[in-house]
């Protein structure tokens, strides 16, 4: 009873947000476990709660940790579990959960092909249990769904998407799945598929509404923030980060409340309780500030800087842009690139004064409020010096051949002369902005002074600097993967190519046809599969993309029909050696690319 009373407690303090709390009383009924055998409750269990735990506090290397161990608790007892059907389904289901929760960790920390893996085993673990007995056939396709979008498979994405959509049997009294959908619809509105985007955000607009719980409105206006800001709905944009504040505040006052009520009952410490009084404070906080950076996120800058715009006085109200940023991410990795916006940041904080205001309101772009007017000097100052820190800063964080033409373009608005207005002085610090970036980059400009600065010196000519920015960072050690319209382009350039030279090159089509009598098939397992056999078969200087319904498109240069037949049959060969053959025939054609 002790056991069973401890991971409730712990299960609960996750469920509201009292992470510290939870893991407390993990740590106790793992200690309970240790002088005590028999227990209903399991280490399979108890690991598999801990990773959720971590995975909300974002600690996600923990959260792998915990969970990988879990998966090795069931792997262990695989052979000792009964044959009883009960017994059976009950460790069907722990294992469906602590497979698609590991997928969703290693898809957090970008590690896809482990996400798809424990995704796939999901798929097996229903067909031996039966996915109607399981009855979460849904969250296999939420998570195969959002895996193809993050691996750039946007076929996948919306091939299991629109499933979701056209079943409707996602979300209907299972609470998890609702954090699901928020991540699906966001990965939609970033690819700008704002009709799918929007379906989803209906399903967690009606699930909200049938369960009203806080953590669930909190889902839906978090991601209708998103969706109006992408679509441009300012208005609507502002309403729903004010709605997301209001309930952020009652789900702390909630929160505090009934966590107190629980610890009197349960006799937990003084010390407890000022964390949980701590955590309801720091929510708030938490709401309007960037993760990353420290600064105010969006939310966090509207309500700040509204009222600092219609204080009356002078100030000036800025818009700086890190110019070439998405190289730093393309060439170096988004690891890196987080560094780069941290130090930049710092730097920000550096130059500015303590009753300055400090945002992040997007990617790469930050706002600045400046408490007092400022002559056009110190604008040329304040870029110079800040264009000067943040290269000193990346070659500290990536090494001196850090050749990224990285900077900053500020934008500037003069309060109250341009205006007394958010919105408006936004809208003016970003035309300025967009003069700046259309006479170089680099540089500043006021709006309406007309004056910009550029420190140009940093970008040069030199063809050798061009070549930096188009090459790959290390040796290609496998086929290059691009997408359709841009295998159209070296299509175009090949066939050129071909007719001036004397070299041969080839477009080669590989098509998995379902076999007669197969069943249901994964098409996106198949076509996994097959795409490893390519990769393993084909060279680095071979080309491919992804075509219609499980085809893939090849070009291969400088070679001879003969070569070709050779590459393809035994790529067939390879395939028909793999399970997946049985349920999917390959076919194949291939033609020379000729002007």
């Amino acid at each position: 009873m002790t056991a069973r009373s401890c991971n409730l407690l712990a299960v609960y303090y996750t469920m509201t947000g009292a992470y510290i709390l939870a893991a407390d009383y993990y740590h106790k009924l793992s200690e309970f476990m240790d002088s005590h055998e028999g227990l209903s409750i399991t280490r399979k269990t108890l690991y598999c709660n801990i990773a959720e735990n971590y995975y909300r506090m974002g600690d996600l290397k923990k959260a792998i940790r915990y969970g990988e161990k879990s998966q090795k608790e069931i792997q262990r007892e695989k052979k000792e579990i009964n044959n009883d059907e009960k017994h059976l389904l009950e460790n069907y289901r722990l294992a469906f959960s602590v497979y698609g929760n590991l997928s969703e960790y290693y898809e957090s920390a970008g590690r896809y092909e482990d996400a798809l893996r424990n995704t796939l085993a999901m798929k097996l673990i229903m067909d031996k249990a039966g996915s109607a007995k399981l009855n979460e056939p849904a969250r296999y396709k939420l998570r195969m769904a959002s895996i193809g979008y993050s691996m750039g498979d946007v076929h996948q994405g919306n091939e299991y998407a629109d499933i979701i959509l056209a079943e409707e049997e996602a979300g209907v009294g299972i609470h998890e799945y609702g954090t699901d959908y928020e991540n699906l619809a966001g990965k939609l509105i970033d690819i700008e598929d704002y009709d799918r985007a929007l379906a989803f955000i209906k399903f967690l607009e009606s699930y909200s509404e049938k369960t009203d719980l806080i953590n669930d409105k909190i889902s839906e206006c978090r991601i209708k923030c998103k969706y109006y800001d992408a679509i441009g709905n300012q208005f609507e944009t502002l309403n729903y980060s004010r709605r997301l504040n209001e309930y952020y505040a009652e789900k702390a006052a909630a929160s505090l409340a009934e966590q107190l009520d629980i610890q009197e009952k349960s006799y937990t410490t003084m010390a407890e309780a000022g964390k949980l009084i701590k955590f309801a404070k720091e929510n708030e906080k938490l709401a309007q500030t960037d993760v990353l950076t420290g600064l105010y996120n969006k939310v966090g800058a509207e309500k700040y800087m509204v009222p600092f715009c219609k204080k009356g006085g002078g100030g000036e109200f800025l818009l700086l842009d890190l110019d070439n940023f998405k190289l730093v991410n393309d060439l170096y990795g988004h690891a890196y690139g987080d560094e780069v916006l941290i130090a930049f940041a710092q730097i920000l904080r550096g130059r500015c004064r303590s009753g300055d205001l400090l945002a992040r309101v997007g990617g790469d772009e930050f706002v600045v409020a400046f408490e007092s007017s400022a002559e056009e000097k110190v604008f040329a100052v304040f870029t110079d010096n800040i264009n000067r820190q943040i290269r000193e800063r990346c070659k500290e964080i990536m090494g001196d051949d850090f050749d990224v033409p990285i900077g900053i373009s500020v934008g500037a608005a003069d309060i109250p002369e341009e205006g007394a207005d958010y919105d408006d002085l936004f809208k003016k610090a970003d035309e300025a902005l967009y003069r700046v970036k259309q006479n170089g980059r680099h540089g500043y400009c006021i709006h309406e002074r007309g004056n910009s600065f550029s420190c140009d010196n940093f970008v040069d000519n030199d063809i050798n600097h061009v070549m930096t920015l188009f090459e790959e960072r290390g040796a290609a050690k496998e086929i290059m993967n691009i997408g359709r319209e841009d295998f159209a382009v070296l299509y175009k350039y090949l066939a050129r190519h071909n007719a001036s030279s004397d070299s041969d090159s080839f477009l080669i089509m590989f098509n998995l046809d379902k076999k007669e009598n197969a069943g249901n098939i994964d098409r996106s397992a198949v076509a996994y599969k097959f795409e490893g056999i390519l990769k393993n078969a084909l060279t680095p200087g071979d080309v491919m993309t992804y075509g219609q319904r499980n085809s893939f498109l090849v070009m291969v240069g400088d070679t001879t029909g003969a070569e070709v037949k050779a590459l393809t049959e035994r790529i067939e060969k390879n395939w028909d050696a793999t399970d997946e053959s049985a349920a999917a025939g390959l076919r194949y054609s291939f033609r020379i690319i000729e002007k």
